[in-house]
């Protein structure tokens, strides 16, 4: 069987506004990065992603796309 080296991101979690048509959310990211400062990754958490395709309206992966943009 072959060794493979795993590598553990810190993670933490952070809060964001998003605004949708006079309305505002709060939404939860998840961003694990490497303790060097490489490797970032940021997701939106999936039940406020829900929550706010429900209140909206939109589809869930509309929002998804849409909370794309609060990442940068």
């Amino acid at each position: 069987m072959p060794h493979v080296h795993r590598l553990t991101l810190n993670r933490k979690l952070i809060e964001k506004t998003f605004s949708h048509k006079g309305q505002t959310f709060k939404v939860r990211f998840k961003v694990a990065s490497e303790c060097k400062g490489g490797i970032t990754v940021e997701k939106a958490e999936f039940e406020d992603m829900r929550r706010i395709a429900k209140e909206t309206g939109l589809s869930l992966r509309k929002v998804g796309r849409m909370l794309e943009n609060l990442k940068d």
